[in-house]
């Protein structure tokens, strides 16, 4: 992400966010499918000294012969440079299994 944006030259904004995948695998005949959401901004600061943010949510999904799976994990992304990984959360239905 980008940040160190500000308004007048006032806060610290985030300017650009997303995900970049370095690598993914999967078994023969399983496919993948990755979503990613950014959710609602809000301000980690004050009115004085607004600090912008942003949750960014990626959910990757495989299916195939061996069953179906799930997995989310949320980051959020700040305007002063600093980010926090959520806990993950992951499903799994059919003979598949998960590990996050």
């Amino acid at each position: 992400w980008k940040y160190g944006g500000d308004m007048g030259g006032v806060g610290k904004y985030v300017t650009q966010a997303g995900v970049e995948i370095d690598s993914s695998s999967a078994f023969v005949g399983e496919h993948l499918d990755v979503e990613v959401t950014s959710k609602k901004p809000a301000n980690y600061g004050d009115a004085e000294a607004p600090v912008g943010g942003v949750d960014v949510q990626v959910s990757v999904s495989s299916h195939g012969p061996l069953g179906n799976s799930t997995s989310v994990c949320t980051m959020t992304v700040k305007g002063n440079g600093s980010s926090t990984l959520g806990p993950c959360a992951a499903t799994s239905f059919g003979d598949g299994a998960v590990v996050v």
